[in-house]
């Protein structure tokens, strides 16, 4: 992990991050790539982690977060009918994109100054929320099938759908697309809207204050 001591190592983390984004929707469905696609994004959040722990306690409870959530991947590919691995899935996964997100937000917070990696992990952050977000949305869908529904097609067919339901209600784009049926879909849906205007209001504005301050003097 040699590439973790560049001066740019939050620059790794965010295209790695949108690259994994990308390819996402195109890889999964079960089967080799899903599973490929899955262990790559799980190496580069502990990658993200490593790059901004002070000890060796937040390196192992990343591996110890991350390792189920990959090995449920591959449960969920091989038994697809078993929900109770779709479900540990969905909790691995939460925890541990919870445990990045906080990590990142102490290395942000924290920081001395306000350099290109606080700028890239601030970002990184934000495009964490969006995928944490989706796994709430799944996890609801799981317990109550028929929250979410596309306008145009019966039912919703894959991860990445509620994944592009996460973007476009944590940006508030709110295209109408996808649409959930039900008070509890939809408090979901507020809750992640309010965090998206909050987190860039609060954070990223702050963040690139002091920054525009710092390199003014």
């Amino acid at each position: 992990m040699s590439f973790l001591h560049l001066e740019d190592k939050m620059l790794f983390l965010l295209i790695s991050l949108i690259a994994s984004m990308i390819l996402y929707p195109f890889l999964e469905g079960g089967g080799i790539q899903e599973v490929i696609i899955q262990a790559v994004f799980a190496f580069i959040l502990i990658s993200g982690v490593y790059a901004v722990s002070t000890s060796k306690r937040d390196l192992i409870i990343s591996i110890a977060l991350g390792v189920p959530a990959f090995l449920s991947v591959i449960a969920v590919i091989i038994f697809q009918r078993d929900q109770l691995f779709h479900l540990l899935n969905y909790i691995f996964s939460m925890l541990f994109y919870a445990f990045t997100i906080t990590r990142l937000l102490k290395y942000i917070t924290h920081a001395d100054k306000v350099d290109n990696n606080v700028i890239y992990a601030a970002i990184c952050v934000y495009i964490l929320i969006g995928v944490a977000w989706s796994t709430v949305y799944l996890t609801i869908e799981q317990f109550i099938p028929g929250t979410f529904i596309f306008s145009y097609k019966e039912s919703l067919t894959a991860r990445s759908d509620l994944i592009y339901f996460s973007y476009t209600t944590l940006t508030t784009t709110g295209y109408g697309d996808i649409v959930s049926t039900n008070s509890i879909g939809r408090a979901a849906a507020i809750l992640e809207s309010v965090t998206g205007v909050l987190y860039v209001a609060i954070l990223i504005s702050r963040l690139v204050s002091l920054y525009q301050h710092e390199h003014k003097d």
